[in-house]
């Protein structure tokens, strides 16, 4: 429920966003706390009803090599953006892989 209302509030904020930036950064941190509450949610939807699942190797080595091309590519141009696109880039490529994971 976490996750839905921090993307709900993540929405809303982002109507407001030709109003100024930090209208604009607000809504993205919503979304950050939003995608780290799904995390959390497929962390325990694993360990308390997969316990010995195995592994998908080849989709979450798809989803680390798809993160590392994106780096190749965008961190020569981001500037001062490079470290916030990198922590939200992990943080949706973690969601990514945990979803994975989750039947």
């Amino acid at each position: 429920m976490a996750a839905l209302a921090f993307s709900w509030v993540g929405d809303i904020v982002l109507l407001f966003a030709y109003k100024g930036q930090l209208y604009f950064i607000f809504g993205l941190i919503s979304f950050l706390i939003a995608h780290v509450a799904y995390i959390l949610a497929f962390k325990k939807e694993i360990y308390g009803y997969h316990p010995k699942k195995s592994f998908p190797w080849i989709p979450f080595a798809a989803v680390v090599a798809y993160l590392i091309a994106l780096w190749y590519l965008l961190i020569p141009v981001l500037g001062a953006l490079t470290v916030p696109v990198v922590v939200y880039s992990l943080v949706i490529s973690g969601m990514l892989a945990m979803s994975i994971y989750v039947d």
